[in-house]
């Protein structure tokens, strides 16, 4: 038997969260993460700064992010499809990979490694 709570929702045994049949596994996907950045590509290489340009991942509930890494260390975390590092040395090579996130909390794989060079 259903039953209304004050606030008019159901709630027993079938009614699920606040009278909807689904259950919060249901609402809450952990399971399906977008899918990994591809394209990543370096652009305006200079002394000290470079631009990561990559092509959007998509997702069931929506990609929220992107979280951007030189030499596999996290530097960014940006809702847009390019990434401007700056502060960088001259004349040094350092390899980017880009992942994608959903509101979910799930993660893509890192995309594959580009390397951008800084001028001297």
């Amino acid at each position: 038997m259903r039953k209304k709570n004050l606030a008019g929702s159901y709630f027993g045994k079938h009614a699920g969260i606040n009278g909807l049949s689904k259950s919060v596994g249901e609402f809450i996907d952990r399971t399906n993460g977008p899918t990994v950045p591809t394209g990543v590509n370096i652009t305006n290489e200079a002394s000290t700064s470079l631009t990561v340009n990559w092509s959007a991942s998509t997702d069931n509930v929506g990609v929220t992010g992107y979280k951007v890494f030189r030499d596999a260390v996290q530097i960014a975390d940006v809702n847009a499809l390019t990434y401007n590092d700056s502060g960088l040395t001259p004349s040094t090579a350092y390899t980017y990979t880009v992942l994608a996130y959903d509101a979910n909390g799930n993660e893509s794989a890192q995309s594959a490694g580009v390397i951008g060079t800084t001028t001297a």
